[in-house]
């Protein structure tokens, strides 16, 4: 049975042994399976004034947030400043340098993971090895990432299945809260936000797409763009998703006719938006009816 050592003397030889305080765990394994998604490690470190870790690589995948303090890493041949809400990856064959701001010693927790699964998810989050960005909410993912220690700390026998879980749903918190390093990329994020703010705010009055790059002052064509590179989906497909949510949420929650409901959501009539509905959920607005009239 998979089980769990906290720092002590069965911790791993590559645990920095350059910090003032840490809940670290390591996951013993009974031979995976290729596919596998695998937590091997992880936990959480405060580091000490002279915290340096320098590797020319290393065996498996590793994924860093600092959420406290100011740091250095050099990955690639490149230098990048730490500070909270950075986010890094590593893993064989990425030379990479880690080093702390001794007036600020960081904060961060790491996770280590293995297997062809692993991959593929790092993949689709954009956290490959050799990765650098910033997310904007640190604290959403430092709850998940503490939610991953304590299970592999915790006394369950199915420790290892929850971790997996907990690391899988950190990644895509990563990927989501994500904002780009450099400063081009980081422009064209925040006239991303700025977009998607507007539509969330406005999504009950907006009818068309263009409404939104009119208010936000950018070209149609570019706002799309971006969605498509930031968001992985277009503005009317973001917008169609918040509207029809709304309408769910109404169908469940308060009495209100389904013709009504089209007229507040701008449709035309009640079977233009029951055809809507369908096509979005695969089920008819009726069906998610909780004893409300269903005229």
């Amino acid at each position: 049975m998979p089980q769990a050592s906290q720092d002590g003397g069965g911790s791993p030889a590559y645990f920095s042994a350059q910090i003032r305080d840490a809940r670290r765990f390591h996951l013993r394994w009974p031979k995976p399976a290729g596919q596998a998604f695998r937590v091997v490690s992880g936990g959480w470190e405060r580091c000490r004034e002279d915290y340096v870790v320098e590797r020319r690589g290393f065996p498996r995948t590793i994924v860093e947030l600092v959420v406290g303090g100011a740091g250095w890493l050099v990955i690639n041949g490149e230098k990048h400043e730490l500070g909270p809400g950075s986010v890094f990856s590593y893993g064989r064959e990425v030379p990479h340098r880690i080093s702390s701001e001794a007036a600020r010693p960081m904060v961060k927790y790491f996770v280590e993971l293995s297997g062809v699964g692993a991959r593929a998810h790092l993949r689709a989050c954009g956290l490959l090895p050799g990765s650098v960005g910033r997310v904007a909410q640190p604290d959403r993912p430092r709850q998940v990432f503490d939610d991953l220690i304590g299970f592999a700390l915790g006394d369950r026998a199915d420790r290892e299945a929850c971790c997996v879980q907990a690391a899988r749903y950190a990644l895509l918190l990563l990927s989501d809260l994500r904002a780009p390093a450099d400063r081009p990329a980081a422009r064209a994020f925040a006239t991303y936000a700025r977009c998607r703010d507007y539509i969330e705010e406005n999504r009950m009055t907006l009818r068309e797409i263009r409404e939104v790059a009119q208010a936000c002052h950018v070209d149609e064509s570019y706002m799309c763009r971006l969605f498509q590179r930031f968001g992985r989906e277009r503005p009317f497909q973001y917008l169609q998703h918040l509207r029809m949510n709304h309408a769910a949420a109404a169908l469940q929650f308060r009495p209100c006719l389904i013709k009504d409901l089209a007229v507040e959501l701008g449709f035309s009539d009640a079977a233009n938006f029951t055809r809507a509905f369908r096509r979005w959920f695969g089920v008819p607005p009726q069906k998610l009816r909780t004893g409300h009239p269903a005229g």
